[in-house]
């Protein structure tokens, strides 16, 4: 199981009011829960700057968060994903 930082930008669409938005969003969430049922979600938060929203989540492996950031983009969205590791086991690493 591994840690993955995953960032959207948002279509425009779905920001305009009139409950887009949600809508999108359980559409979205129940895919990645059908298609990758072995996902851990962390947290999500909208930030405002060059992407909208800041997901966290572990994975089963590198391909099964591909598949949830290919799902988002499938929606409308763009996005870019990384692979994080907890500081510890960076700091045991340059030991």
């Amino acid at each position: 199981m591994g840690t993955y930082v995953l960032l959207s930008k948002l279509p425009p669409n779905l920001t305009q009011g009139g409950g887009a938005l949600r809508k999108a969003t359980d559409a979205v969430r129940a895919r990645i829960k059908e298609a990758v049922p072995g996902v851990k979600w962390h947290i999500s938060l909208a930030v405002f700057g060059r992407y909208d929203v800041l997901d966290i989540f572990d994975a089963p492996d590198a391909v099964s968060a591909a598949r949830i950031a290919t799902i988002i983009r499938d929606a409308g969205g763009t996005t870019e994903t990384w692979t994080a590791v907890p500081f510890e086991d960076l700091l045991r690493m340059t030991d």
